[in-house]
């Protein structure tokens, strides 16, 4: 599917229509693809490498997904300010968002409402961290 979307890609016009859709075929099969590989990896109980992710990219990312499968109701905000690179798995933090989002969108589904995502680098002062012994004060990306 990624290989003959691809081939089609080359044979469109970029700006048009039919290119940014052939695009977001490409983004969709290459997440199929890696959620893929997660499951295979879960089934094998295996460590996914890690590498540095944008997590801004994959959050905007899981909100337009989101945006197709939650009700009409539920308005999306989003405030997404942090360019932080993280060292992770990219279809894990995706995962993850999707869930939590996906189970707050549920917790609405009656009455809608607004679910809020916040993206910000914050500094943690010594204070905060006292209560957790394996972080150290500072700026968090």
């Amino acid at each position: 599917m990624i290989g003959f979307t691809e081939l089609a890609l080359d044979d469109s016009e970029k700006g048009t229509l039919q290119y940014k859709n052939l695009r977001e075929v490409l983004v969709a099969g290459s997440r199929a693809k890696d959620l893929v590989l997660q499951i295979l990896t879960f089934s094998r109980q295996s460590d996914r490498e890690q590498k540095p992710v944008n997590v801004k990219l994959i959050a905007k990312e899981a909100l337009k997904m989101l945006r197709a499968s939650i009700p009409s109701t539920i308005e999306i905000k989003q405030n997404i300010q942090s360019n932080a690179v993280v060292m992770g798995d990219s279809t894990q933090i995706h995962q993850v968002l999707m869930n939590l989002c996906a189970n707050a969108a549920h917790a609405m589904d009656d009455k809608g409402g607004v679910l809020t995502v916040d993206l910000v680098d914050i500094r943690l002062d010594s204070e905060v961290v006292s209560y957790y012994p394996d972080l150290k004060p500072g700026a968090f990306k």
